[in-house]
């Protein structure tokens, strides 16, 4: 989780507070997503297990909370709420995560709040899901 992996163009934007990280990265696709398109895809159990397989590349135990559609400005996203573990220093670290994944135009934004599971994440859960409504897409305002 975080700003690398994938030779892909990509941007990336990562905050981090006492071990609890909001990271927002837009990844270039070879094609563009119509609307249409988008819900094709983010309804598809193949894109979904390919998605889950590579998270469960950097996490491990993973288990869906749970999974919906949701519209974010005016464009639809997967949203995931998990918990897993992951290994840090030979520490096995049980954390939660809230994923949203929206494919807009010829590109995948990926905004994810990721932290320890614990009260702290709990309270910080409702902060990620404010900062997803400020989302804002430039083509909404044209």
């Amino acid at each position: 989780m975080g700003c690398q992996g994938s030779t892909a163009p990509k941007h990336c934007k990562k905050i981090v507070k006492d071990g609890n990280s909001f990271v927002i990265l837009t990844t270039e696709n070879m094609t563009f997503f119509s609307r249409k398109q988008s819900r094709e895809l983010l309804d598809s159990e193949d894109f979904f297990d390919s998605y889950i397989q590579e998270l469960r590349s950097s996490l491990n135990n993973l288990v869906i909370i749970s999974k919906s559609i949701v519209t974010i400005d005016n464009y639809l996203a997967l949203q995931l709420e998990i918990r897993a573990t992951v290994e840090q220093s030979g520490v096995n670290m049980s954390v939660g995560m809230e994923s949203y994944l929206i494919l807009y135009e010829d590109k995948i934004v990926s905004l994810q709040g990721m932290g320890p599971d614990t009260v702290e994440f709990k309270a910080l859960k409702k902060l990620y899901k404010l900062m997803m409504l400020s989302v804002v897409f430039p083509d909404q305002y044209n």
